[in-house]
């Protein structure tokens, strides 16, 4: 293997290693990213929490309110963005949206998450919606207290698994040495990479 593609390669597995970090550690720069997505008004980002990754497949994952207004924005126009960055490194995800609710993939995100997270889910108010007053959710506050057959069945209702395929990930690594960028294109099996100017 050339230098080349040895110094691709290394950045291709710090770019997935933060990842993975961001998803088991909630402290790590990676735990919540800059979403961006499409509507009639033109593009509107959030920061959203990284559930799961899977780097076999390019494929990363969050976790949504079926009721939010993302979900039908993101039926619209399924190709997203998600920007990260921590630690001198910016790593920018273009690909494109599958929604999971109620069935056994959304079950398994269902079920790796906290009672906490699980319970945000039976909020009465859709998320956005406008009220004429503060709202704050009960069941929420609640905590880790377990739910009962029924609020779990209502919760997991709501409950909605992104999942997001990587098309392309882009690569800023900011070091005193000189800063490095990478871009990598994924089709199927492929991987393609090329040196961006910083």
């Amino acid at each position: 293997m050339t230098a080349a593609a040895t110094a691709t390669e290394d950045l291709w597995q710090q770019a997935w290693e933060s990842l993975r970090q961001g998803k088991i550690q909630g402290r790590s720069p990676f735990h919540q990213g800059v979403l961006a997505t499409q509507t009639e008004r033109g593009p509107e980002a959030r920061y959203v929490v990284l559930r799961q990754v899977d780097q076999q497949n390019a494929c990363v994952y969050f976790h949504t309110d079926s009721r939010s207004p993302k979900v039908n924005q993101i039926k619209n126009a399924p190709e997203l963005a998600w920007c990260f960055y921590g630690d001198g490194l910016q790593l920018r995800l273009q690909g494109k949206a599958r929604l999971h609710q109620g069935n056994a993939i959304a079950r398994g995100g269902w079920q790796q998450a906290s009672p906490m997270s699980q319970r945000a889910y039976l909020s009465t108010h859709a998320s956005g919606t406008v009220l004429s007053k503060p709202v704050h959710e009960k069941s929420v506050t609640l905590g880790n207290v377990a739910m009962s057959a029924e609020e779990s069945e209502t919760s997991f209702s709501h409950f909605m698994l992104v999942e997001f395929q990587v098309l392309e990930l882009e690569i800023l690594l900011l070091k005193s040495s000189g800063h490095l960028r990478a871009l990598f294109n994924m089709s199927g099996n492929e991987r393609q990479a090329q040196w961006l100017a910083p």
